[in-house]
């Protein structure tokens, strides 16, 4: 379990560094692109946070730049508590 916490830890800054750095270039099809990895990824964690990565894909789609700035701030927020609420993770804690 420990390994799957340094994973998911990994994978959630490498995107979330993709998604910033694509918003401040500019390039909404690169951020697009980012935000649906970001889907993928944090969707089988937490809905509501693969909701607004997938929010932020739409709106770069949309061309929306205004929306996905905020977008990008609240999804940074968002995998940060992810990460948080994670980290006490064990095999022992889940409910199967």
């Amino acid at each position: 379990m420990s390994l799957l916490r340094v994973v998911l830890r990994q994978s959630v800054a490498d995107q979330m560094s993709r998604i910033r750095a694509a918003m401040t270039d500019g390039d909404l099809e690169r951020l697009r692109e980012a935000a649906q990895q970001a889907v993928g990824t944090v969707g089988a964690f937490s809905t509501v946070t693969a909701d607004v990565a997938s929010a932020l894909e739409d709106a770069a789609v949309r061309q929306e730049r205004e929306i996905c700035a905020a977008l990008v701030e609240r999804l940074g927020s968002m995998c940060d508590a992810l990460l948080d609420a994670t980290e006490p993770l064990s095999i022992d804690s889940l409910s199967l």
